[in-house]
């Protein structure tokens, strides 16, 4: 209420980050609570097409990060470098030292709020997940070359 609500704040393909940046520009503090009483369940995409869709809208929407976003883009840049580079001079180990610390570091990054969550042992499924993870981050910049974005049953674009 103290900012206007959603019509005053500028049109973003990702509604929640537009509200996170109005809130936090008009002055006040983002908390993330990480607690068990928190946690949000939500249902996965039912469709290949639709998750493709979904991370279209987020890598288009994602562009309003501005410097966050071209920092992550340049760490997955240098990642599948690595990975290019590893695979053409067949120098295997180098492979498997950049997604080893891929890997550690996901589960470092995970492992804190997993234990909050008391579901620390899901850490033990992120290795699996990890080619997954890799794919879809490969396909990200290719998400945004396209601007335009059909969400809702509509053509939207970001302003």
């Amino acid at each position: 209420d103290m900012i206007g609500g959603y019509p005053n704040i500028r049109f973003l393909l990702t509604e929640d980050l537009a509200l996170l940046q109005a809130v936090m520009h008009a002055g006040y503090e983002a908390r993330y609570i990480c607690a068990k009483e928190t946690q949000i369940y939500t249902v996965p995409c039912p469709d290949i097409r639709s998750f493709i869709k979904q991370h279209h809208r987020w890598v288009n929407g994602g562009k309003a990060l501005g410097w966050r976003a071209a920092a992550f883009v340049a760490s997955s840049v240098a990642l599948w470098m690595a990975i290019l580079v590893s695979c053409i001079t067949a120098s295997w180990f180098m492979l498997v030292i950049v997604l080893a610390v891929r890997m550690i570091a996901n589960i470092m990054l995970a492992l804190p709020a997993y234990r909050e969550l008391g579901i620390a042992t899901a850490v033990l499924w992120l290795p699996l997940a990890e080619p997954f993870f890799l794919l879809v981050e490969f396909m990200m910049p290719f998400l945004g070359l396209q601007s335009k974005v059909e969400w809702k049953g509509q053509m939207l674009q970001n302003h």
